[in-house]
């Protein structure tokens, strides 16, 4: 099992930038997903990119660059096939489960860590979030959960990835 954590991927001021974008643009873009509030960025940034009056979308272009730079430096031939920032409140999990079979890698990105449980298992790793983290592993091949958030709500970026030959 290959999982590579890397630490302050983000910093305070992205993650605290990304929060309030999902908070200010939840009720215009986002979706209800089992109890998850979820905002899909490849959406947002084409819906936000065509309005001349904001730059809303520049940030979100940003860390779409960032995020492919990091995964081609894992896995060459890989590409983002969809990002989604996610807001997990108390009482929320996701139990042990592989990804489908066609996103060759996952990625999480965490937001913040304010919050009580919402530990991420990765096969038999255990990892305790820390805002600005990243983790990459093979979603489709290794079984991963969140545990159960007890208090606060959890953001997250989510990111799962194709590779071509």
């Amino acid at each position: 099992m290959s999982l590579i954590i890397k630490d302050n991927f983000l910093n305070k001021q992205q993650c605290e930038w990304l929060i309030n974008f999902h908070s200010h643009y939840f009720n215009e873009f986002g979706a209800e997903f089992e109890g998850r509030q979820i905002i899909d960025l490849s959406n947002i940034i084409n819906c936000l990119s065509k309005d001349q009056t904001t730059d809303q979308a520049d940030p979100l272009k940003i860390l779409t660059y960032c995020i492919d730079t990091e995964i081609r430096s894992i896995a060459q031939k890989t590409f983002i096939n969809y990002h989604q920032i996610v807001k997990w409140p108390a009482g929320q999990s996701q139990p042990s489960h592989k990804d489908f079979n066609y996103h060759t890698w996952t990625s999480i990105i965490y937001l913040n860590d304010d919050f009580l449980g919402g530990n991420t298992v990765v096969g038999d790793k255990q990892i305790t979030p820390k805002q600005g983290q990243m983790i990459t592993f093979s979603g489709s091949e290794v079984e991963h959960e969140v545990l159960p958030i007890l208090e606060g709500d959890r953001y997250t970026v989510a990111v799962w990835y194709k590779s071509y030959v």
